[in-house]
């Protein structure tokens, strides 16, 4: 190496540095769970979705925890740019369950890449490109947001008979109410509608390997054996939340969440009582008191919602957030004046049962696990952890 390349190596080296916010992430813990679908499904393509920044725990990273799991053969994105940073992290197979541009299609690689299709437009522009893709069909069959109707279904099977290089390699859809404990009659009702739907690709003279439907609730429900191939996003990161039913509560015993998230005190405050703290003083000391601050606020995914009703943990004692969460603070309590500077804080546990779990932060915030996972600031430092 010249001293020339040493030079310009140097320049472009990315400096190492400690952060104070850090999200970890569990490589057993997601490996295990993947794992448990096939088990599960032992002979089926189990297709792992990674989509919204992997669910909030990192793309990257999540692509490093599924490359290395052998059994795992294809990954599931929403978007061209997830799209990119999967195709650069993992050697598995992509599926696209998200529509783009059509000009991006271009830029694909038909080796590696699986489309899903549900309208002639996007059908016609593939087509025209000439190369030799794999697609699915995605079926409407009571969704009711995107995908192919039934009386759309003619019109893309007659665009397939002209002359192409596409595979139609297989068919889906999805469930709109199998998380629901009364969602079962609708979801028999999606299943028999998809049967009647595939049954006219077949007749168009397709032979599709895969037929998915189930999403991760959908996983456990259905068990028509017709379906080879399935879907699993939440219960990847071990989020079953719907576990008030006997046939979701065995399998979820079986499931580990695999993501915590940590800052660092950067601040100690010594308060005398009736001394506010935040913007509006909405909490005040009721007595001379401590508080310690953080440098994680609403930016950073805890929402401002939050303010004085939820608690932290340091060194496994629990800790009230006090005062209005801010921007990029938030402000607990110390009556025992223990937290020192720098210690670490664990703003959200990966145990079900802890004060500070993802459940409990979803709970405040009148929604789902799910969207809290994916409202944690991207830019967090993640770290995968065994």
């Amino acid at each position: 190496m010249n001293i020339l390349t040493k030079i310009r190596n140097y320049r472009v080296r990315k400096p190492k540095f400690e952060s104070m916010n850090w999200v970890e992430i569990s490589r057993s813990a997601i490996t295990a769970n993947y794992l448990a679908h096939v088990h599960e499904r032992q002979w089926d393509l189990i297709i792992p979705v990674l989509k919204s920044n992997a669910y909030g725990h990192g793309l990257k990273q999540l692509c490093q925890i599924i490359d290395n799991i052998p059994e795992c053969e294809v990954i599931a994105v929403d978007s061209y740019p997830e799209y990119l940073t999967v195709y650069h992290h993992t050697t598995k197979d992509i599926l696209l369950i998200g529509e783009t541009e059509g000009s991006n299609y271009r830029y694909f690689d038909p080796k590696r890449t699986v489309v899903w299709v549900y309208n002639a437009e996007t059908l016609q522009k593939i087509i025209n490109l000439s190369k030799p893709f794999r697609i699915h069909l995605f079926l409407n069959t009571g969704m009711n947001r995107e995908w192919v109707q039934t009386s759309d279904l003619p019109a893309l099977l007659e665009l397939l008979n002209q002359p192409h290089r596409l595979t139609v390699d297989g068919v889906m859809s999805h469930f709109a109410t199998s998380d629901s404990t009364d969602g079962r009659a609708q979801c028999e009702q999606q299943i028999t509608k998809f049967k009647s739907m595939y049954a006219q690709i077949e007749q168009a003279g397709h032979r599709p390997r895969y037929r998915h439907i189930n999403n991760s609730s959908g996983f456990v429900k259905n068990n028509d054996h017709r379906f080879n191939a399935h879907r699993i996003g939440k219960w990847l990161y071990g989020m079953s939340e719907y576990t008030n039913e006997i046939e979701f509560q065995s399998f979820a015993d079986t499931l580990r969440i695999g993501i915590e998230v940590y800052s660092t005190v950067n601040a100690i405050q010594h308060i005398q009582e009736q001394e506010g703290v935040s913007y509006s003083y909405t909490w005040s000391a009721p007595f001379d008191t401590t508080v310690a601050t953080i440098p994680f606020g609403y930016y950073e995914g805890l929402t401002r919602t939050m303010s004085n009703q939820r608690s932290v943990e340091h060194q496994w004692v629990m800790r009230s957030l006090v005062g209005n969460i801010s921007m990029n603070m938030a402000t607990l309590h110390d009556p025992s004046s223990s937290i020192k500077l720098w210690d670490t804080i664990k703003v959200i546990s990966s145990d079900p049962t802890a004060s500070n779990s993802w459940s409990e932060r979803a709970r405040l915030n009148h929604t789902i696990p799910r969207e809290a996972l994916v409202k944690l600031n991207p830019l967090i430092k993640r770290v995968i952890v065994d």
